[in-house]
């Protein structure tokens, strides 16, 4: 009775795991210009590290999953003091929709998720701010080989109640 109940459910599992075993994965990093913004005070813009894993479902549509840090921190001014500003790490998940130009060129935008995290230190101490919101953003990739692709993007990682953290990065992947 119970191996009824399993069969159909190992017939639907095999069929759809020709499709994922045929992903092709890859690897990536890029560096941007983050902004970070913070109601009623000047926009901080560190520089981030961004490392990108991801995998291939088709030619239209991947995923991907980022790990980023802040590698230079910004300083504003905030009354007359000096307030440092580093941005933190960030985590993200996306699906990544593809509009292929020629072999070599395509368009594409993402949508997804990312927790952030920063931190403000200045003459009255220091304060640590994290956030998670739903992110998207737009961006052209070229292949430089079969295997190795640029890319320049703009996206908007964050936009929650305390801050706001979006950027542009340029980068590369590299397939396997």
């Amino acid at each position: 009775m119970r191996m009824k109940k399993l069969c159909p459910l190992a017939l639907v599992l095999t069929g759809i795991s020709g499709p994922v075993l045929a992903q092709q994965g890859y690897v990536g990093f890029s560096i941007g210009s983050v902004d970070v913004d913070i109601e009623g005070y000047p926009t901080a813009t560190p520089t981030a590290f961004i490392s990108h894993f991801g995998g291939e479902v088709n030619e239209y549509f991947s995923y991907e999953f980022r790990v980023g840090n802040g590698i230079a921190d910004d300083d504003i001014d905030v009354l007359g003091s000096n307030v440092d500003v580093s941005l933190n790490p960030f985590y993200g998940a996306y699906g990544i929709g593809r509009l292929p130009i020629s072999d070599r060129i395509s368009f594409y935008g993402l949508a997804g998720y990312t927790y952030g995290e920063t931190k403000f230190e200045g003459p009255g101490g220091v304060e640590e701010e994290s956030e998670s919101d739903l992110s998207y953003g737009v961006g052209g990739q070229i292949g430089l080989t079969d295997r190795i692709t640029g890319f320049v993007e703009y996206v908007q990682y964050i936009d929650g109640s305390d801050f706001e953290v979006s950027g542009i990065s340029v980068g590369g992947t590299y397939r396997y």
